[in-house]
């Protein structure tokens, strides 16, 4: 498995977070607290299993998660 680096620490204030994911492996993030509006009529979708692993997600949420269209996202 591919893992994720760690985000580039932002130029204004944040706070640090530290993901662990189910496979051991972490990654650092940080909160801005800044919110970006989500276009009206457009919805996220996502499934995950019982362990809360991400099953399926639809290309909104592609797009939005990872700032990138579906075309340009290749799985890990």
């Amino acid at each position: 498995m591919t893992q994720l680096s760690d985000m580039q620490k932002p130029s204004g204030d944040s706070v640090e977070h530290q993901l662990s994911y189910h496979d051991g492996t972490t990654r650092t993030v940080y909160d801005t607290g800044v919110e970006h509006p989500y276009p009206d009529g457009k919805l996220i979708v996502s499934s995950t299993d019982l362990n809360g692993i991400l099953t399926h997600v639809n290309d909104a949420f592609v797009a939005r998660a990872f700032g990138q269209t579906p075309s340009h996202f290749t799985p890990p």
